[in-house]
């Protein structure tokens, strides 16, 4: 599942964007071991920053729980049943959902890409709202702050920057925050940064130090992989709640941002045996400098096809080979042949290298698959959905919950369930001219209106059409670490997604899939090439710790 041939990370020289191909360039990101980032992931790992923590600590911010949320005491995965949790006896953390080499320690499943392994992660239990887990699967982060045009961030698009993500979610319904409880959610956050000891469990695998030194960096007792450059020093004793709040959210992103796949001095992947395979004959491993990722994938195509003689690798042969043309023909005249069969992936239409991924939104059916499997066939397509000004009238009844909107009831942002018909995910439809999330329009606006605007109601209308049910696409890469997939976690194996595909290609050509991307119909594969294409995608694994 692993590639056996590890390359050198060169997480000192992330310039994976500097190509004009983006408007947001990268900057020169610090490595993962670097002391800011190490001060990032304390934060990041922190479990006080939870309402479990508030409701149990007695004001302390230094308490030690006499016992952790229920909820995290166990793993559920469908696959691999049901698992010790390595955070039990602990409360919500970020790590608590995107874990790393944290499972394999603890449960020897192997490590995870910053996933945990459940189709919906557990969150805190209220009983003030149902919610029991998140409303989609949980996303790696390694890659995810990879710069491109409209940048957005969530499966639905909700954020546009990680600073907002980052303190949305320390201050949201996963930490255990109810929409409306922010400003206490948000001095719960100074409080425990200001009174931290450097005492807990957690600071003593950091230095233990208190966040206080570690903040101001001139204490003498700072061992030196912990202590941060000037720059982003802060003196806790002065500083105002605000600056306390953006230096730690900045921290956790430094954090972030160092999280990568392998890759060169230049910015270049180089960790998979796909990337190897690339670099042994001599194929472009990277587009050109102005260079659209869609235009290098067919240049890439064409050199494959062209490639009489391919020099094979450890983990990516001749079955590989065949996998990467299937994923890159976008039609007969470019796909390759297997028993007779033109097999057309298509994939490349969303997911073109070298991230495999085009950053934007599309419906691929799995909103209506997941609905219809508990449903019945076509409940989907008879679902009544709202348009724009029903919908606009009633937030509370269609849209989700927010602090200006703490009562609405979510119910398309919501897993299907047998007892619940009126509850689906219909992903960007949420956030999509919603006033409640006034900073992602322009963005989405650009992604679902004609011509990147809409000038008149009727434009609007369509616009939200084409938004049902559409998620943004996610990166290929490290699939074996990051099961399972797709946004409500259906697909258990690779094998499981490549039926999918070939079920949701089938209805599209049908006129039974609603509202999907015009890409869906045009993948024709058959079994042998979804297992060519399953062998291609393993080889997009890298080893990662």
């Amino acid at each position: 599942m692993q590639s056996k041939g590890r390359a050198l990370i060169f997480y000192s020289l992330l310039l994976v964007g500097c190509s004009p191909r983006y408007n947001n360039v990268a900057p020169v990101v610090p490595p993962k071991d670097a002391p800011q980032s190490a001060l990032g992931e304390r934060l990041f790992r922190d479990f006080r920053f939870s309402k479990f923590f508030v409701e149990h600590s007695a004001g302390d911010s230094n308490q030690v729980l006499a016992g952790g949320d229920p909820r995290l005491d166990s793993v559920t995965s469908g696959r691999r049943g049901t698992l010790a949790n390595p955070f039990a006896g602990q409360a919500m953390s970020c790590v608590a959902c995107h874990m790393v080499g944290d499972a394999e320690k603890f449960n020897k499943q192997g490590m995870r890409a910053y996933t945990d392994f459940a189709s919906r992660s557990s969150i805190p239990a209220l009983g003030t709202d149902s919610l029991v887990s998140t409303p989609r699967n949980t996303p790696t982060l390694l890659g995810a702050l990879s710069p491109r045009n409209n940048f957005l961030l969530h499966y639905d698009g909700e954020f546009t920057t990680i600073e907002d993500l980052i303190l949305g979610s320390y201050t949201g319904r996963n930490f255990g925050w109810l929409p409306g409880e922010e400003a206490i959610a948000k001095a719960n956050f100074i409080k425990v940064i200001r009174e931290d000891n450097g005492q807990s469990l957690l600071a003593q695998s950091f230095g233990r130090v208190s966040y206080k030194a570690l903040f101001q960096g001139t204490d003498p007792s700072i061992p030196n992989n912990f202590k941060i450059p000037e720059e982003y020093r802060l003196d806790l004793a002065t500083a105002t709640d605000q600056q306390v709040i953006d230096r730690a959210v900045n921290l956790v992103k430094v954090y972030l941002e160092a999280l990568q796949f392998a890759q060169d001095a230049e910015g270049h992947f180089v960790g998979s045996p796909w990337d190897q395979f690339l670099i042994a004959n001599r194929l472009p491993n990277h587009p050109d400098d102005g260079e659209l990722d869609v235009d290098y994938a067919a240049r890439l195509s064409l050199g494959l096809q062209g490639l009489s003689k391919p020099k094979y690798i450890e983990d990516f042969d001749e079955k590989e080979f065949t996998g990467a043309k299937i994923f890159l023909a976008r039609s007969t005249t470019t796909s390759a042949q297997g028993a007779g069969f033109f097999q057309v992936g298509n994939c490349v239409a969303c997911h073109a290298p070298p991230s495999f991924t085009d950053f934007k939104f599309h419906n691929t059916g799995a909103t209506q698959d997941e609905y219809d499997a508990i449903h019945g066939a076509g409940a989907f397509e008879l679902m009544s959905i709202p348009n724009y000004l029903t919908r606009t009238a009633s937030p509370n009844l269609y849209l989700p919950a927010t602090g200006g909107h703490p009562t609405a009831n979510s119910r398309f942002r919501a897993p299907p369930s047998v007892e619940h018909p009126e509850r689906t995910d219909l992903g960007a439809w949420n956030i999509f001219t919603n006033p409640d999330f006034p900073v992602p329009q322009a963005i989405l606006s650009q992604l679902f209106c004609t011509d990147g605007a809409c000038a008149t109601p009727t434009d609007t209308e369509e616009a939200l059409t084409r938004s049902l049910a559409a998620f943004k696409t996610p990166g290929l890469r490290l699939l074996g670490m990051s099961d399972p997939y797709l946004h409500g976690g259906t697909q258990t194996t690779i094998p499981d997604l490549m039926r999918f595909y070939q079920r949701m290609s089938v209805l599209a050509r049908a006129g039974r899939l609603r509202n999907p991307d015009p890409e869906i119909e045009k993948i024709k594969i058959d079994k042998s090439g979804a297992d060519a294409l399953t062998a291609f995608l393993n080889s997009l694994n890298e080893e990662y710790d």
